[in-house]
């Protein structure tokens, strides 16, 4: 009853200029044991180019290890948000984090399940838009397993005719929506920007098959659900975001080349030695004149930030 699929993840970004910046994301752990594993990409600036006559959009790609969609996968991607973390290497701060809801993945029926996640919205100086598409090899699951976890998917679109009265800079969190299903769990969107006309393209499935039928089907004939738009909750000073620090960050440099000094073997400077300032001027001027090469940031552990 049960598939192994193998998922690519990847990451795209057109940018204007970006520089000194990485992608931290995670997906589910290879040993599909309920847990997530972390993925670190090299810096943006170092992606190869989607396409030759266009430089300015990047990409990176992951061919994840293969995952076997059984109740674990599915319980785990329906009840946990993602992260993707943008972290300059520069100050060792994440700069920007999503937190991405992946179930729609499970409603999937095609032969290549696919999740998309686009933004032009991301704090990060020099990045327009920013797109990760999660791709599987085949189908998710089989008809009679589909039909056991009977998948049930909540699409929230948008909202038309929100206030739009002036809104103060930094008095009130963005634009989301809230509700709480049949069975007890609460979803919210992500934020929009304060605005007459709101859309979020949310998704989140439910596993209607695991709940109770009978109080579902009650429920979803006598109970109607209900869908909070908040527009007006004050941002509060603790809940402000702070950049989130990384430990352990290790920038690595370009070693500048050290000059050979030969020595005598009363422990002199061997004959015809440039003197200490002669050495420092050669190697200063060597140093000009090389292209300074740039290698990957190396990362510790992440200290997830609070929300």
């Amino acid at each position: 009853l049960k598939n192994f699929l193998n998922f690519k993840i990847s990451l795209e970004i057109k940018h204007s200029g970006v520089q000194d910046h990485l992608v931290v994301f995670e997906w589910v752990a290879s040993n599909n044991n309920g847990a997530s594993e972390r993925t670190d990409t090299p810096l943006i600036e170092l992606w190869p180019p989607r396409a030759p006559a266009d430089p300015s959009t990047v990409f990176f790609e992951k061919q994840c290890d293969p995952v076997r969609v059984d109740d674990t996968f599915v319980k785990f991607l329906c009840s946990k948000k993602f992260y993707v973390y943008f972290v300059s290497t520069e100050d060792s701060q994440v700069k920007e984090q999503l937190h991405l809801d992946y179930s729609s993945l499970i409603f999937d029926k095609s032969a290549t399940p696919t999740f998309t996640y686009t933004s032009d919205r991301v704090k990060v100086f020099g990045i327009d838009t920013f797109t990760l598409t999660i791709t599987g090899d085949q189908e998710l699951m089989n008809a009679t397993y589909r039909h056991m976890l009977n998948p049930l998917q909540v699409n929230i679109v948008g909202a038309k005719n929100v206030p739009k009265d002036d809104v103060p800079l930094g008095k009130y969190e963005p634009v989301y929506v809230k509700y709480t299903f049949y069975n007890g769990e609460s979803i919210e969107t992500e934020g929009a920007p304060h605005s007459e006309t709101c859309k979020w393209m949310s998704k989140h499935v439910f596993l209607a098959g695991l709940m109770d039928q009978v109080k579902l089907k009650e429920n979803l004939k006598n109970v109607p659900l209900k869908f909070e738009l908040h527009d007006r909750d004050e941002l509060r000073r603790e809940e402000i975001k702070e950049d989130a620090k990384l430990i352990d960050v290790n920038y690595m440099r370009e070693e500048e080349p050290k000059e050979e000094v030969k020595e005598t073997k009363k422990g002199g400077r061997g004959a015809g030695a440039p003197t200490p300032k002669k050495e420092e001027a050669k190697a200063q001027a060597k140093k000009k004149d090389e292209p300074k090469k740039k290698k990957d940031a190396k990362l510790g552990e992440l200290i997830i930030p609070s929300t």
